[in-house]
């Protein structure tokens, strides 16, 4: 199981924030999970490697279609490095890409940052139903 860990490419101040772990969660999780865990991370395993095959006809969509795109990555990750985001912009120009200062967990180191540029997207990208339905009245 993928967990975070001293050398995963975190900055060294993110990898034990006690006010960021809740109490009993740890011990809930892993009975939760305990029973199929293994046969769980098997098969993310399995699926992942199905993926691949796949890529020519996501990036013919993504080229066609050049769907508003947002991709936060973490600069430090060892599984994924920063250099295997770069690609998606050979086919989505206008993508925002942000390296953030994270590992392979960066939504748990910058979740804050993560969650603002989130935000931010949406607003400049997402018509609201509020806004479509006003701009439907006013017609």
């Amino acid at each position: 199981m993928l967990r975070p860990r001293a050398g995963d490419g975190r900055p060294q101040a993110t990898l034990a924030i006690p006010s960021a772990i809740r109490p009993g969660s740890l011990g809930s999780e892993r009975t939760a999970f305990s029973s199929r865990r293994k046969e769980i991370q098997l098969d993310l395993f399995y699926s992942y490697g199905t993926n691949p095959p796949l890529y020519p006809e996501w990036q013919e969509y993504f080229r066609n279609s050049q769907p508003p795109t947002l991709i936060t990555w973490g600069k430090n990750d060892y599984i994924f490095p920063a250099e295997g985001a770069t690609p998606y912009l050979r086919d989505l120009p206008n993508a925002e890409l942000h390296l953030l200062d994270a590992g392979h967990f960066a939504l748990e180191d910058q979740g804050a940052a993560i969650g603002g540029l989130i935000l931010d997207f949406l607003d400049r990208n997402v018509v609201s139903t509020t806004a479509v339905a006003v701009g439907a009245v006013a017609e």
